[in-house]
């Protein structure tokens, strides 16, 4: 897969979201609806927030000597780097924000929010958050761990689209975490990373 086709991927899940919320009559923008400069800076800043989370997630699985999360760390670094290893910092910023606005389009405006309606009642928001945080999972398989360690993520940012009620702020801790993430994934390696494999 190259960069671009990547980037075409994630954009083309939002066009998907769009198309399919227009076929069921469930639009995910419902979820993202137009609000003043000040309630805009608000989910700005606290998907900004929620990034440290993930970011902490990250930083666990980096110090984590388990050997299903080594071979994970491996793997995903390897993967990155042999499409990305020499993308610009704007392609992976354009990466991030296609797959935080696809992937959360779908995922939680489409389905998690289509879902929830659907069952309806109190058990349609936990019971739909379940279920699409682990199809998140599932869509993102590299390995089992790293499905699982997607599902967790699905859970973080669908519990994030349940309390803000608002899909803003999952879309924003989605892109930045991505960019973060690629560009902690694709740094120079140390000399002691060299030496250790």
């Amino acid at each position: 897969m190259s960069r671009n086709t990547a980037i075409a991927f994630e954009f083309g899940l939002a066009a998907i979201a769009l198309g399919v919320g227009w076929l069921v009559g469930f639009s995910p923008l419902r979820s993202l609806p137009f609000e003043s400069g000040l309630q805009t800076l608000a989910h700005i800043g606290w998907g900004l927030g929620c990034v440290l989370p993930m970011l902490g997630m990250l930083c666990l699985i980096e110090l984590s000597r388990w050997r299903p999360l080594i071979q994970l760390r491996d793997d995903v670094r390897e993967i990155i780097r042999s499409i990305f290893g020499d993308a610009s910092w704007f392609e992976l910023a354009l990466l991030a924000a296609a797959a935080g606005v696809g992937e959360e389009l779908l995922f939680r405006g489409l389905l998690q929010g289509g879902l929830a309606h659907w069952i309806g009642g109190p058990s349609g928001p936990v019971i739909s958050l379940v279920v699409v945080s682990l199809l998140f999972g599932a869509c993102h398989w590299v390995t089992p761990t790293y499905a699982a360690l997607a599902s967790v993520a699905g859970l973080f940012l669908g519990a994030m689209f349940l309390v803000f009620d608002h899909l803003g702020p999952p879309i924003v801790t989605h892109a930045v975490y991505d960019f973060l993430a690629l560009l902690y994934l694709l740094r120079e390696r140390t000399p002691s990373e060299s030496t250790a494999d």
